[in-house]
């Protein structure tokens, strides 16, 4: 069967049919598109001279001391990164699997994470490596242990909501 026939059946896409988006694309350029936000957050413009602009003159006008304000920004860096590789594992696990995330909830076994949290882990190694190599940033290990958690908290929280939902539908 050549792809002009597969084209004409109902359901079968091809990746040569016009006006269609490639199948693998629809599933990686969220993935793609996070990879690309992580790498400018770990260039210069991620450093925290330049994310403190703002912040740091609003809570000196709140009052806090300087200890205080070291302490939230730092808290706010962490919990980006927390956050961002949680995002981004259950990103690849929608790719990776192929499935959208809100439409089925289907349970699908724990081992299943071990590929999309493997290439977070990957992801977030090279992205400090990479940062030691920008003069106003450092590489950091403990960074990558954060970002770790946070891949490991993305994909367990996905793996409750889709094991609660269906749950409630052999309810």
């Amino acid at each position: 069967m050549s792809a002009e026939d597969s084209a004409a059946e109902p359901g079968v896409q091809t990746m040569n049919q016009p006006g269609k988006p490639r199948p693998w694309l629809r599933w990686w350029w969220p993935v793609l598109a996070m990879m690309a936000m992580i790498f400018l957050g770990s260039t210069d413009l991620g450093a925290a001279s330049h994310q403190s602009r703002f912040l740091v003159p609003l809570l000196q006008w709140l009052g806090l001391g300087e200890a205080a304000i070291r302490g939230i920004i730092l808290a706010i860096r962490k919990t980006a990164h927390l956050s961002e590789y949680a995002l981004f594992a259950i990103l690849l696990w929608r790719a990776l699997g192929r499935r959208p995330i809100l439409r089925q909830r289907k349970p699908w076994p724990l081992w299943e994470a071990a590929w999309p949290f493997g290439v977070s882990v990957l992801y977030a190694t090279l992205d400090e490596i990479h940062q030691a190599f920008v003069p106003s940033r450092t590489g950091s290990a403990m960074d990558v242990m954060i970002d770790a958690t946070g891949a490991a908290i993305g994909l367990a929280l996905l793996w409750w909501w889709h094991h609660r939902g269906s749950a409630k539908t052999r309810a």
